[in-house]
């Protein structure tokens, strides 16, 4: 419960994304029509990149001082995307 260990599950985290990352983006190009596939792959760096500026505003907005942010808070906020994409799909 200190850095270290949260260095360590970041770490982890970073791993999955390196290992997953690659392959969630084949298995998109391969579904898509050819000419949908330039247009997948742009969306889906964007969403990734939207994602992150998503979780700095509510970090910011929680508590821009990073001090005495509310986890809790952040995790429900950081899931609502995820749910309001899975219930639209």
């Amino acid at each position: 419960t200190g850095f270290w260990s949260l260095a360590f599950w970041r770490l982890l985290v970073g791993l999955a994304f390196g290992i997953g990352g690659p392959p969630a983006i084949i298995y998109a190009l391969e579904i898509a029509p050819p000419h949908w596939r330039t247009f997948m792959t742009c969306m889906g760096q964007s969403l990734f990149v939207v994602g992150e500026a998503y979780s700095a505003c509510l970090i910011g907005l929680d508590d821009p001082s990073m001090q005495n942010l509310n986890w809790r808070w952040l995790l429900v906020a950081g899931a609502l995307p995820c749910a309001l994409l899975f219930s639209a799909a």
